[in-house]
């Protein structure tokens, strides 16, 4: 079975009205980034099954499979086989900082 990849990783910004702070600084925990992260995860999975269903390939995984893989994409019939992949996506966040809107 063929599975695919997926690493996203992303620096978010968090603005918030009445975010509590200690200390003047807010601390992120890493609890708070894995609970959206997770999240994420979950919802991009959704959308890459919906769109292998629909075998749909938007993410154009078939043309860098052309490119960067010929002799294994000359073997394969990408329209059939697509639908059947495993598509994995990891999303790593990290909160870079955040602010309070008053």
């Amino acid at each position: 079975m063929r599975e695919i990849a997926i690493s996203l990783e992303l620096d978010l910004l968090l603005l918030e009205e009445g975010l509590k702070v200690k200390n003047g600084k807010f601390d992120p925990s890493r609890k708070v980034e894995n609970v959206i992260a997770a999240d994420l995860t979950a919802k991009s999975k959704n959308v890459i099954a919906t769109l292998q269903k629909t075998n749909c390939d938007f993410f154009q995984f078939g043309q860098e499979a052309a490119a960067y893989h010929p002799e294994l994409y000359k073997k394969m019939n990408w329209r059939e086989q697509y639908p059947t992949i495993k598509i994995e996506p990891k999303v790593k966040v990290t909160i870079l900082n955040t602010g309070i809107l008053e």
